[in-house]
């Protein structure tokens, strides 16, 4: 909002008329499938990789970024899918 005021001068009820009206009950329904099915994603990457993890101290920090970077795989990918199925 602070980036419209200063370029546009429009009020905070302007603002807020404008979001409502371009946000779709669709855009609500697609956000919080996305949300559930990134934290499903990363759930199950992670216990993966922690259920994985050998006996040493110097490997988890090498499953964890492993973990981290393959959870962002999964949701970039879950993402442009949802996205394409709802949108396209």
């Amino acid at each position: 909002f602070a980036a419209i005021w200063l370029i546009t001068g429009q009020s905070l009820s302007q603002f807020m008329n404008q979001v409502a009206k371009a946000i779709a009950p669709a855009d609500i329904a697609v956000g919080m499938l996305k949300a559930l099915f990134f934290g499903m994603a990363i759930s199950v990457v992670s216990l993966q990789r922690g259920f994985t993890v050998e006996k040493r101290v110097s490997a988890i920090p090498a499953n964890a970024s492993s973990a981290a970077m393959e959870s962002m795989l999964f949701c970039l990918i879950l993402n442009i899918f949802i996205s394409a199925i709802f949108y396209l």
